[in-house]
C-alpha cells in the first residue's frame, strides 16, 4: 500500500466514525475511530480530545481510553 492510500485510508475511516455518529450509531463510530488511529493519518487521541464531531462520546470507556492514549 503506498502512503497516499494509507492515508486515504485514514480518512475514509474518519469519515465513517462521523458518519456513524450523525446517524446514532457511537459503538460503531468508536470501532471506525479505534481503526483509524492504527493508520497514519492525521487523527490523534489528542484531536479525539477536542473534535467536536465526537464530543457526544465524553464519558463512554472506550471513547475515554481512545482520548487517554498517548
Amino acid at each position: 500500500m503506498t502512503d497516499r492510500s494509507t492515508n486515504l485510508g485514514g480518512y475514509i475511516r474518519a469519515v465513517r466514525a462521523r458518519t456513524f455518529m450523525l446517524i446514532g450509531d457511537p459503538e460503531q463510530a468508536i470501532t471506525e475511530l479505534e481503526a483509524t488511529l492504527q493508520l497514519p493519518y492525521a487523527m490523534t487521541p489528542a484531536w479525539l480530545r477536542i473534535d467536536p464531531n465526537f464530543a457526544s462520546l465524553k464519558g463512554n470507556p472506550r471513547f475515554e481510553r481512545l482520548r487517554a492514549s498517548p
